[in-house]
């Protein structure tokens, strides 16, 4: 297993309690496709003993490549991990390590709209997919992002704001919750047809398979932020 040791450059306080923390990229990781993940983990989470998993923590990355930078958001806990805990007493020029950068997330450009559902701080994990598919709309016709937020602004809700603003077949919308969500999506005109990203909780995740499926929509449209054979078991858990 590789693994990256990465120093914090800057760290930034941001809507409802969730901090960014932007790190240096590693000179291994030449780059990485827009969604990806990566483990985090505390420098002292290899022990004698093997790896200590309550030091370690799988983010979502937020930023792309060519912005310097690789960053992640997390939120501090009523009951906050050791991780947590410690992740927030770090300053900038602390290190972090990184390892099992990867992506469960493709951005297919074969003509198709792209319908992006998130909820909450899963809005991180379609921040660069959506900067990447508005950067180059090559075999995109039309880029629709909805979160379901019931906090006000969630993150990067200015950002995705400021992407519809210019236009372009991409609209960025907040709902008040799922069932307005679903009212939302029960009137896309282009919702068959579509690729559509649901990132969020297990049974934000379930719930928007449920309703997808209601509307027509196949499951080989759905795509979900897990490997394979984990999106497999959503699929047949929601019946």
């Amino acid at each position: 297993m590789d693994i990256y040791n990465s120093e914090i450059v800057a760290i930034k306080d941001m809507a409802g309690g969730v901090r960014r923390f932007d790190l240096a990229i590693p000179p291994q990781v030449q780059s990485w496709d827009a969604g990806a993940h990566t483990h985090v983990a505390l420098p002292d989470f290899i022990q004698a003993d093997g790896p200590d998993r309550d030091l370690v923590r799988h983010m979502s990355i937020c930023s792309l490549p060519e912005e310097g930078q690789l960053s992640f958001v997390t939120r501090m806990n009523r009951r906050p991990s050791v991780f947590k805990e410690r992740l927030f007493q770090a300053v900038p020029g602390d290190k972090l390590a990184l390892f099992k950068i990867g992506s469960c997330l493709p951005l297919p450009r074969d003509g198709r709209p792209l319908v992006m559902l998130t909820m909450g701080l899963a809005a991180a994990t379609i921040r660069p997919l959506l900067l990447a598919a508005s950067h180059d709309r090559q075999g995109i016709p039309e880029i629709i992002s909805l979160t379901a937020a019931t906090q006000r602004p969630f993150v990067f809700e200015e950002e995705f704001e400021q992407l519809q603003q210019k236009g372009n077949n991409l609209s960025a919308e907040a709902v008040s919750g799922r069932a307005a969500l679903l009212d939302r999506l029960a009137r896309l005109p282009r919702l068959q047809s579509a690729w559509i990203y649901v990132v969020g909780s297990e049974l934000f995740i379930m719930d928007q398979i449920d309703n997808l499926r209601q509307l027509g929509v196949r499951d080989e449209q759905i795509l979900l932020d897990r490997k394979p054979a984990k999106a497999a078991v959503y699929f047949k858990l929601v019946v």
